[in-house]
């Protein structure tokens, strides 16, 4: 990446293409994968279902758990006029699988996936998804709306300055076609300087030319302080 400055000033950088939280899918419970309920590759909105997990223990523990409700409820009722100090203790217990079966049903309702934004469903190999086992937290796909790719830069702090005061233009070039330059507006940029990386592919070690503290496992943690600017793709 380069930022024009007033002639004869350039800077360079290295950046990633970085996505919205919002735009990335990832499980919300351990399951199977059972079916897509949009199709990949559509254009979907807000809030649109996009697939289903499964978790036959998950929804067993759920089945059990309503059924000691409907039996302690009906318990409660039929003591709590006749053994009132019995009775309070089945109404502490009611209210305790309540509450679980609140957990289990918010875990439940996890299995299914949907978009948090609009955009169009991405996903690497859509037919080889079902029967596959997934762990909260693992990546599924993503839905992608344009507009809303950036590219996450680092700027050192010698040049941050200009950048801020003096910039003119930028230009990005991509790593696997580095012949040809984009013109990229400014998104924003962070107010304060960081010590860690947005991606361990701009430190040394993971191919990019930015030093990071070697005892950091991750490759993240930077020796010197860098800012963060984002950058709207074409």
């Amino acid at each position: 990446l380069a930022f024009a400055l007033p002639v004869p000033l350039y800077t360079k950088t290295e950046g990633v293409v970085w996505l919205p939280d919002q735009a990335i899918l990832r499980a919300g419970e351990n399951g199977f994968f059972r079916r897509w309920l949009a199709s990949p590759g559509a254009k979907v909105k807000q809030w649109t279902p996009l697939y289903v997990l499964e978790d036959e223990a998950l929804l067993t523990e759920l089945a059990v758990a309503k059924a000691k409700i409907n039996e302690t409820e009906a318990k409660y009722i039929a003591e709590q006029f006749s053994y009132p100090t019995r009775a309070a203790i089945l109404l502490r217990q009611l209210q305790g699988e309540q509450e679980r079966e609140t957990q289990l049903e918010k875990r439940a309702g996890n299995l299914i996936g949907y978009a948090k934004t609009a955009g169009i469903l991405v996903t690497a190999q859509p037919q080889d998804m079902p029967g596959r086992y997934f762990k909260k937290g693992d990546l599924i796909g993503y839905v992608l709306e344009r507009n809303d790719l950036l590219a996450r830069v680092v700027i050192s702090q010698d040049d941050i300055d200009l950048v801020r005061t003096r910039l003119h233009s930028a230009e990005l070039r991509l790593s696997n076609w580095i012949a040809r330059s984009y013109k990229v507006d400014l998104a924003r940029q962070s107010a304060g300087g960081i010590n860690e990386l947005p991606s361990a592919a701009l430190s040394l070690s993971g191919g990019g030319s930015i030093v990071t503290a070697p005892d950091d496992p991750n490759g993240l943690k930077t020796v010197e302080r860098i800012f963060i600017v984002d950058l709207a793709l074409p």
